[in-house]
C-alpha cells in the first residue's frame, strides 16, 4: 500500500508546496505594495474619504483570497504528512502481524516436538501466584 501511494503523495505534496510558496510570495508582494502606498503618498494627495493606507475593495479581496489559499495549502500539506504517517503505521502493523504469526507457528511446532516425553502444553497446571509461594 505504501509503495503504491508514495508517488501519488509526493506529487500532491509537491503541488501543495508550490501553491504554498506562490501564496506566500503573492502575499509578500501585496504587503510591500501596501507599505509602499502609505509611504509614497504625499500629503496633498490625501483625501478625507481615502486615508493613507486605504486599500481598494479589489486589493482587500486579493489579500483575503491569498491568505485563504495559503492556509488551505498549509493545512492540506499537514494532512498529507499525517496520511503518509498513517500508511507507514499500517504497513508496520501488517509486517508485525505476519511476524507474530510466524513466531506463533514456530513456537507451536517447537512445543509439539518437545512434548513427546514431557507434559503437553494444554495439561500444564496453572496455579495462582500466592499458592506457588506457599509450596
Amino acid at each position: 500500500l505504501q509503495q503504491k501511494l508514495q508517488p501519488v503523495l509526493w506529487g500532491i505534496g509537491l503541488a501543495l508546496s508550490l501553491a504554498l510558496m506562490d501564496s506566500w510570495s503573492l502575499l509578500q508582494f501585496l504587503f510591500q505594495d501596501k507599505t509602499n502606498d502609505t509611504t509614497t503618498t504625499p500629503a496633498s494627495m490625501l483625501h478625507y474619504d481615502k486615508p493613507a493606507g486605504h486599500l481598494s475593495r479589489h486589493q482587500k479581496e486579493k489579500e483575503y483570497k491569498t491568505e485563504r489559499n495559503m492556509y488551505l495549502a498549509g493545512f492540506a500539506l499537514t494532512l498529507l504528512f499525517v496520511i503518509g504517517r498513517i500508511t507507514d503505521l499500517m504497513q508496520e502493523h501488517v509486517e508485525l502481524e505476519d511476524h507474530l504469526e510466524t513466531v506463533r507457528l514456530s513456537s507451536k511446532s517447537a512445543v509439539e516436538t518437545t512434548s513427546g516425553g514431557e507434559e503437553n502444553a494444554s495439561e500444564i497446571e496453572m496455579k495462582p501466584l500466592q499458592a506457588k509461594k506457599n509450596e
